[in-house]
């Protein structure tokens, strides 16, 4: 949400829509990481590479929400 001058302010965010897991409902999030293997015939070191990808967990039953996984996953 942006206001009529282009900036988000506090009260755009507390009217916001609280996201809650998916799963059990919870609304706090813990952030994780999932780790992709990148194989070595696909790495520029030609090395196998572990790539760690940032997402948010449910801090209650650390299910990550479809819509907090990144696209193509």
């Amino acid at each position: 949400m942006v206001n009529q001058n282009g900036k988000l302010t506090q009260k755009d965010i507390i009217d916001s829509k609280t996201i809650a897991c998916e799963e059990c409902g919870h609304e706090t999030f813990k952030n994780e990481f999932l780790i992709k293997a990148v194989s070595a015939l696909v790495s520029p070191t030609g090395k196998e590479v572990h790539v760690p990808i940032p997402v948010f967990a449910c801090a209650k039953c650390s299910h990550v929400n479809k819509s907090f996984m990144p696209e193509n996953m």
